[in-house]
């Protein structure tokens, strides 16, 4: 089957489906889908339309976008079995539509910034939550495939929040999702893209495949995100 997915966007599942696209990547955002706790809102037009079109769905479920009533007072989640009741209520929800699900984009990011922490400590907040949710899903499905450390660009500089995730929950997730961005990636007016050679694209990959090796991991590889983009301001006429 086809590797080619897509994130988002506005563009039919109809017009994505002709042009081979066989992934859709949904974002599920805990604060805007349970405000109220034990409140889950979401329906079936949120995924029906892409399994209509032979889509299969990779669950993104966020964590640090949370409800205000689940954060405790470091920033953090305050108790991670209400994320874990969020996580079984999406997956039971989407029923057999979604077998992959990811825990948080880029949480190299957006764990060490949601509560003012280091890398490590941002690293070793996510492994916790990680383990936690993983070990929840599996408890009501063992088939369900967990995506973790989907890591942005710049982790793939030292590795240093990977591999802190490695190490404290190589066992809680099967699939390594990381997103090996170029540092310039828009054509316009303010700079030139980063091609794939120049951004040692099969080196990274390569890399990160030993790196699941020496780290004692057994995860599969999955590019969860990449692309390149017009910048705004330049017209698209102008290439």
């Amino acid at each position: 089957g086809s590797f080619f997915g897509i994130q988002g966007g506005g563009i039919p599942p109809e017009a994505l489906a002709r042009i081979g696209a066989k992934w859709y990547r949904s974002f599920r955002f805990w604060r805007w889908l349970e405000s109220r706790q034990g409140a889950l809102t979401l329906a079936e037009p949120a995924w029906l339309p892409w399994r209509t079109n032979g889509f299969n769905l990779m669950e993104t479920l966020t964590v640090t976008v949370m409800p205000d009533w689940a954060k405790g007072p470091d920033g953090k989640v305050g108790d991670l079995n209400a994320f874990n009741a969020f996580a079984l209520g999406v997956a039971s929800r989407l029923d057999t539509n979604a077998r992959y699900f990811e825990i948080e984009n880029e949480p190299d990011l957006v764990f060490p910034s949601s509560a003012r922490l280091t890398t490590a400590e941002g690293a070793a907040y996510y492994a916790e939550v990680l383990r936690s949710a993983a070990k929840a899903l599996r408890a009501k499905d063992p088939g369900l495939v967990i995506l973790g450390s989907g890591v942005s660009g710049g982790d793939f500089e030292n590795w240093a929040f990977s591999k802190e995730v490695f190490s404290r929950a190589a066992d809680a997730f099967d699939v390594w999702s990381f997103h090996p961005y170029a540092p310039t990636r828009n054509l316009g007016p303010k700079g030139l893209s980063v091609s794939p050679e120049d951004n040692r694209m099969r080196e990274k990959l390569l890399d990160a495949e030993a790196k699941v090796k020496e780290w004692g991991g057994r995860q599969r590889l999955w590019v969860g995100e990449l692309g390149w983009a017009f910048d705004v301001r330049e017209p698209v006429s102008s290439a």
